[in-house]
């Protein structure tokens, strides 16, 4: 197929039916997230289906017209998990007649934002006025109808074509990556592999973990997990937010490793230089907030600035432990 260059969409193809989709720029923080677009295919899926591609409206309709996905009688769905970056625009797939799939512990907070706000803690360490603020600056919009839901875990059947869902909780409750055994595909999803470039070490941010569900005893398990699956069963590995990688090796798990170790290193410093390693934790998390050691919350505004906030306490909570 004879791709066309679309504004602001990177579309490589995979393999004949399967394309990798990346959003270029974004109107904000949180609107988007790389995905995977597999075309039906004569022994496989006769219907499209989608993983993850949260797209932003004007991108999701490019992707739709350019692929003429008017033409088949259903679409399917899937979602890894439900933060904000994978679920702000999936109501525009809803609009557009896709039938929509996620995990169990994440179908509320597609049709109710305040599931999105009190399952994740933001009541509890935001103002409400300022949080749900947050939302809309992303563009969310409720889907109109519950998903169907699976057990991450479960294999996924979509007539032949097969999907794995994979545990990777340390990330946040019921988050799940995907593989394809069929063409070797391992997407890892919102593991913490965030590099555009490999060379551009200090660009990425590397694992995430800013809210108290998370994990990192399970996070360090799930990097070991994925790595060990893209070693030995898959060719070809993408995720949320970062290149694709054809070739095997061990540097994208080594990366996220090297990330949450020098975040522990960086709050660790940062009691030492302060001299706070005698005071209780409470105490030490709130002097280690006001260092930004993570976040640059001081250049902030509201409410991203108390959202940041929010997570940055998390984070530093973990390392704490």
């Amino acid at each position: 197929m004879d791709l066309p260059n679309l504004e602001n969409l990177e579309i490589t193809q995979l393999t004949p039916e399967v394309f990798f989709i990346h959003q270029i720029k974004a109107s904000s923080y949180f609107t988007r997230s790389d995905g995977i677009l597999l075309l039906p295919s004569i022994s496989k899926n006769k219907t499209p289906v989608i993983l993850d591609l949260n797209l932003e409206p004007k991108e999701i309709m490019l992707v739709y017209d350019t692929f003429n996905l008017s033409q088949y009688s259903k679409i399917d769905y899937i979602i890894s998990h439900g933060h904000m970056d994978h679920i702000a625009n999936v109501y525009k797939w809803e609009e557009l007649g896709a039938t929509i799939h996620c995990p169990d512990e994440h179908k509320e907070k597609l049709v109710d934002v305040t599931h999105f706000y009190g399952d994740y803690g933001f009541y509890k360490g935001v103002k409400k006025k300022i949080v749900e603020k947050f939302a809309p600056m992303m563009g969310y919009h409720e889907c109109k109808n519950l998903p169907q839901t699976f057990k991450s875990g479960n294999t996924l059947v979509f007539d032949l074509l097969k999907i794995e869902t994979i545990s990777l909780y340390g990330h946040s409750v019921g988050h799940v990556g995907f593989f394809l055994p069929d063409i070797q595909l391992l997407h890892i999803s919102c593991v913490g592999f965030d590099l555009q470039d490999p060379k551009e070490l200090n660009r990425g941010f590397g694992p995430w973990y800013g809210f108290d569900e998370c994990n990192l005893d399970i996070y360090q398990a799930d990097i070991t997990k994925l790595e060990k699956k893209f070693m030995e069963e898959a060719k070809i590995m993408t995720s949320s937010h970062s290149y694709i990688v054809y070739k095997k090796n061990s540097f994208p798990f080594d990366y996220m490793r090297k990330k949450i170790e020098n975040n522990q290193k960086k709050v660790d410093d940062a009691i030492r230089t302060l001299h706070i390693d005698q005071l209780s934790q409470k105490e030490q998390l709130q002097l280690l907030l006001d260092q930004d050691i993570f976040f640059p919350k001081a250049k902030m505004i509201s409410p991203l600035r108390e959202i940041f906030t929010y997570w940055e306490k998390g984070i530093i909570k973990h390392h704490l432990k």
